[in-house]
């Protein structure tokens, strides 16, 4: 079994694995189109998550968004940095990722990185998973101010006519540095990622396309632009 091979297999073992978690809770998500849900062995640090949405956007389209994590439409404010380490294969890469830490609280929590092989591959003419694993690399070393941590995900893609249904399952270690409702806090941001991909495809929808389903999708949006600004005028 090649390397590539073996760490999707792994992908989908723990895909697998977080169905069987013993403690598991349903969050409330930002868009009520996406399931997400929180789990966690009480016997161990790690946190995960799962989320899943339906994407107006075919398989390739979706994967090609997902797999580039460097590109500006998947640039959020929280990152301090997304480089690219080593590009392997068109399947197969290293990308190095750091989040903004916070200083502001009760509670520091330093700048949070990364190091991840990235590898995706075709199940069949309709799934595709896509595996981000814990690595190293000589070009990013641990370094202080910046608490290493391990991010394992797994991304499930199954086309569904002419929409992606959008599977995201990761969970990750800080070594027990950091709180648990701190953990689920930050689990629930990540899980975001789901609505942020279906968002990002409903917007570029072209007119002559919309159907009902867009109408749901769009109110959807509206409500939510507008709830935030609320609560950030409250």
């Amino acid at each position: 079994m090649d390397e590539e091979t073996e760490q999707i297999d792994k992908a989908l073992t723990s895909l697998a694995a977080f169905d069987l978690l013993p403690q598991k809770t349903k969050v409330d998500t930002v868009s009520p189109l996406a399931s997400s849900i929180i789990g966690r062995n009480p016997k161990e640090s790690i946190a995960w998550g799962k989320s899943e949405i339906i994407v107006r956007a075919t398989l390739e389209q979706v994967l090609a968004f997902v797999w580039q994590i460097d590109s500006r439409a998947r640039r959020k404010s929280n990152d301090l940095e997304k480089t690219m380490i080593e590009v392997n294969s068109l399947h197969h890469n290293i990308a190095y990722f750091c989040k903004k830490g916070n200083r502001g609280g009760f509670v520091k929590i330093s700048p949070r990185d990364g190091l991840s092989s990235f590898v995706w591959q075709r199940q069949d003419n309709d799934t595709i998973i896509i595996s981000g694993a814990p690595t190293d690399h000589k070009d990013k070393p641990v370094v202080s101010g910046r608490v290493r941590g391990k991010f394992p995900f797994t991304v499930k893609l199954e086309r569904q006519f002419d929409k992606c249904k959008l599977t995201y399952c990761f969970s990750w270690d800080m070594n027990g540095l950091i709180p648990h409702v701190i953990i689920d806090h930050y689990t629930k941001q990540g899980l975001q990622l789901t609505e942020f991909v279906q968002q990002y495809f409903q917007q570029l929808r072209p007119l002559d396309k919309l159907d009902e389903q867009d109408g749901v999708a769009m109110a959807e949006a509206f409500l939510l632009k507008y709830s935030k600004k609320d609560k950030h005028e409250i």
